[in-house]
């Protein structure tokens, strides 16, 4: 039996957080950038971010979940895994 705060929380409240971030961000998000995700969680917002804006994003995670939209990479949350200047 389906948890109906679960699913009231899921098809209205995450999705919308997820459309109105995304549609919101791709508005500052260069064209074509590498972006990393600091705090990944799933990567919906960032994959429909890199769809709108044809930008590639990594994510990084405390948590590294199964299925997440963009590569993941465990992360300490303190030093974060990558060089310098390695996305814009």
């Amino acid at each position: 039996m389906i948890n109906i705060h679960k699913y009231i929380h899921r098809k209205i409240t995450l999705l919308n957080r997820v459309r109105v971030l995304s549609t919101e961000l791709s508005k500052i998000i260069e064209k074509r950038s590498a972006v990393l995700d600091v705090g990944t969680g799933s990567g919906d917002i960032a994959f429909l971010i890199g769809q709108n804006t044809n930008s590639t994003f990594t994510g990084i995670d405390v948590l590294v979940r199964d299925d997440t939209k963009i590569p993941v990479k465990a992360f300490d949350g303190k030093t974060i895994p990558f060089d310098d200047k390695s996305y814009d």
